[in-house]
């Protein structure tokens, strides 16, 4: 027989949200981020760091566009400056900052992937849509992620033989056509 002391604990638990960072630098002080020798952030501030980074990512740019090289360098500058805002960085970082907002970013379109996924109707789609996002925004990204054609065409690679044993996926043209062996 179920317990209904915890069936009740389940419906009320409450899950949190998305991380803001709302009071990170807001004083003004800018916190200081080491990185080791590979380029990475350690020690004090770099878990802050990177929630700020998937923050802005979420924050200023639409999940409408397709892919982040799509993105405008003025929107790109932007990010850059308000991480620079809380954070002290050297130029040189930037580079590692940019493609850290940008993998967030496409995990954050992969998680909303998944909320169109389970829903079984298009009022549920938009039941799930998160408080952040406009509503027009959120209905231009359902329709392009539902579409026949993005799911016949992009998740389904192409593989071209280029020599016995050797192949190249053509689904994703950002990679370099590398010999790679096939065993």
């Amino acid at each position: 027989m179920p317990n209904p002391s915890l069936e009740l604990n389940k419906k009320s638990k409450k899950m949190g949200g998305s991380t803001k960072c709302m009071t990170l630098g807001k004083d003004g002080t800018k916190t200081n981020v080491s990185f080791n020798e590979r380029g990475q952030p350690v020690e004090l501030g770099s878990e802050k760091f990177s929630s700020y980074l998937g923050t802005l990512g979420r924050d200023m740019v639409l999940v409408i566009y397709d892919d982040w090289r799509y993105i405008l360098l003025e929107r790109k500058d932007l990010i850059w400056e308000a991480i620079k805002q809380r954070f002290t960085l050297d130029e040189e970082r930037r580079s590692y900052c940019m493609s850290t907002v940008g993998r967030l970013w496409r995990s954050h379109k992969t998680r909303l992937r998944r909320i169109i996924d389970t829903c079984k109707s298009d009022a549920m789609i938009i039941k799930k849509k998160s408080k952040e996002i406009d509503l027009k925004e959120w209905k231009i990204y359902v329709k392009g992620k539902s579409s026949p054609v993005f799911n016949s065409v992009l998740y389904i690679p192409k593989i071209v033989v280029l020599q016995e044993n050797e192949f190249c996926s053509l689904a994703y043209p950002q990679a370099s056509c590398k010999e790679h062996k096939v065993t």
